[in-house]
């Protein structure tokens, strides 16, 4: 899904943000991803005891309340990956209905 809708997404943000923008955050999102990934095993391989996963990452040097915060943010970010690929979609096949069958018309298939 995430493939899915990145293929579809990336025209359709590089258009509403400007080309000059989209190639900034275009290249930023995966510097930003590298770092994190770095910082995150850098964390995993200088900890005192074996850790597997970011909870237990969190648990070790935050405590139990880190457990619901890491939670908390995977939930959020997900949903919002969810909602952004089902707005792009709908917005891209709205006007695909519209340009190829319903040229000259307003319906609740062309309506975006």
């Amino acid at each position: 899904m995430i493939i899915g809708g990145g293929i579809v997404g990336i025209p359709y943000a590089m258009i509403d943000a400007g080309v000059t923008f989209g190639i900034i955050m275009t290249l930023t999102c995966p510097i930003l991803a590298w770092t994190s990934g770095y910082i995150y095993m850098t964390c995993k391989m200088i900890a005192p005891i074996q850790i597997e996963t970011l909870y237990e990452l969190g648990y070790y040097t935050m405590g139990k309340s880190s457990i619901y915060l890491i939670s908390f943010i995977a939930i959020v970010c997900d949903e919002g990956f969810v909602m952004i690929y089902f707005i792009v979609f709908g917005t891209t096949a709205a006007s695909m209905t519209k340009d190829l069958f319903f040229q000259d018309t307003e319906n609740i298939l062309t309506t975006y």
